[in-house]
């Protein structure tokens, strides 16, 4: 099932399947989004925040480098994340490529 994905600050939206990780969903949309580590959930540089909608449970990768304070606000890491429903996400400028 394809969701449609909120992309703040840049206003766009994009689909997102339930079987893709937003920072694949992302990068397919050519948004760039920082990944060191290439998806793995290693580097924690794939930052975003969740503002609207239901997705994956946390993972341990993203325990790793996420204080509960950081979950309880919506940040999460874009490879370790899938939609469950429609989503409002932001990317901080952090996570962007290139910054």
């Amino acid at each position: 099932m394809d969701y449609k994905i909120t992309v703040k600050p840049l206003d766009i939206e994009i689909a997102a399947s339930e079987d893709a990780s937003l920072l694949d969903s992302l990068l397919a949309a050519d948004i760039e989004v920082e990944s060191i580590c290439g998806g793995l959930g290693v580097c924690g540089s794939c930052k975003i925040r969740v503002l609207e909608g239901n997705a994956t449970e946390r993972t341990q990768e993203e325990e790793d480098h996420l204080t509960d304070e950081m979950f309880e606000q919506g940040d999460r890491l874009a490879c370790q994340t899938y939609p469950l429903s429609d989503l409002v996400i932001n990317i901080p400028a952090s996570s962007s490529a290139g910054s």
